[in-house]
């Protein structure tokens, strides 16, 4: 008969690897939401140590591989002004968070059940090269065209203060959506930046719209007209529905 005990034991190691791969699992979709989006909630404390919270632009580290200087391990790379009052706040003590999550489709499409993460680090400003910066800049206005109105460095540009930095994630605080279906809890900083291209299950790094075609027609040495409109539909939208 099987004592008490070694059943105890048996129950507890089970729910450490549970526990391990919901907390990896849940940093792929952590990684997987950050390269998708492209704006977050920069939160900070006011003078009177009141929470305030302001919608700022970013692009994910992990699609700029070819830009030297970054961590290119799912960090946001914000552009911030030294007028506004994220940087302002963030100045004066430092204390900051981001929240970044998958914004609802439609009238009908509930944010309760969306991925959406409060992460938790401290800023570095990045000092790149001028071949460096151009590259960065290039990432960071596909996502955002009118940001080239405050590039730094930018003669055109209408603002000169503005610095880029990284934000390096120390730990997230994840809600993939509700409780009973969905992991909630922390990731630690070691398993957010881990290596998970070699995950079968979601391709971190390099994160372009190629991500959302089906294998065959990557590189663009086939087309969707290759395939008949419906198969070629029909893929795309049970890639889509995979990759989240």
């Amino acid at each position: 008969m099987v004592s008490s005990p070694f059943i105890l034991q048996m129950l507890t190691l089970l729910m450490v690897v549970v526990t391990a791969h919901s907390e990896k699992r849940a940093a792929i979709l952590a990684r997987r939401m950050v390269n998708l989006q492209s704006s977050l909630h920069f939160n900070s404390l006011r003078s009177d140590d009141i929470p305030i919270s302001m919608a700022e632009y970013y692009v994910a580290s992990d699609t700029c591989s070819d830009v030297e200087g970054l961590s290119n391990n799912g960090d946001p790379i914000l552009l911030l002004s030294k007028m506004s009052t994220s940087y302002k706040n963030w100045h004066n003590n430092g204390t900051i968070s981001v929240t970044i999550e998958k914004p609802k489709m439609g009238h009908f499409d509930g944010i309760m059940g969306k991925p959406r993460g409060i992460f938790f680090g401290k800023l570095r400003e990045l000092h790149l090269s001028h071949e460096n910066a151009k590259r960065l800049a290039g990432h960071f206005l596909i996502r955002h065209p009118d940001a080239r109105h405050w590039l730094p460095d930018d003669h055109e540009s209408h603002v000169h203060d503005t610095r880029w930095f990284e934000f390096e994630v120390q730990s997230v605080y994840f809600v993939g959506g509700f409780g009973d279906r969905s992991f909630i809890g922390n990731i630690s900083g070691n398993v957010y930046h881990q290596d998970l291209r070699d995950d079968e299950s979601y391709p971190c790094h390099e994160v372009n719209l190629q991500d959302a075609l089906p294998k065959e027609v990557e590189g663009g040495s086939r087309s969707l007209s290759q395939q008949s409109s419906f198969d070629g539909f029909f893929q795309l939208i049970k890639t889509l529905i995979m990759n989240y």
